[in-house]
């Protein structure tokens, strides 16, 4: 990974932006496990108007949002 590359990556950490987003079906299906096998959330599930959404760190120094649409 490049300078460039490390930088913009941290910059996006450090200001809690997320680098992409899994959608699910089911928000509480898939947070119950991976929390319990460790996965660092950012707080629980959030409902946000149309959606429930929280974020997690991966292993690479990214944050990801995971996603359930109400709609």
């Amino acid at each position: 990974m490049s300078l460039r590359s490390r930088t913009y990556q941290k910059a996006l950490f450090d200001a809690g932006i997320p680098a992409t987003a899994f959608l699910t079906n089911d928000i509480q299906v898939e947070f119950a496990p991976l929390k319990e096998r460790g996965v660092k959330f950012r707080g629980e599930p959030k409902s946000m108007g149309p959606i429930i959404s929280v974020v997690f760190e991966d292993a690479c120094g990214n944050l990801i949002n995971l996603v359930q649409s109400l709609m």
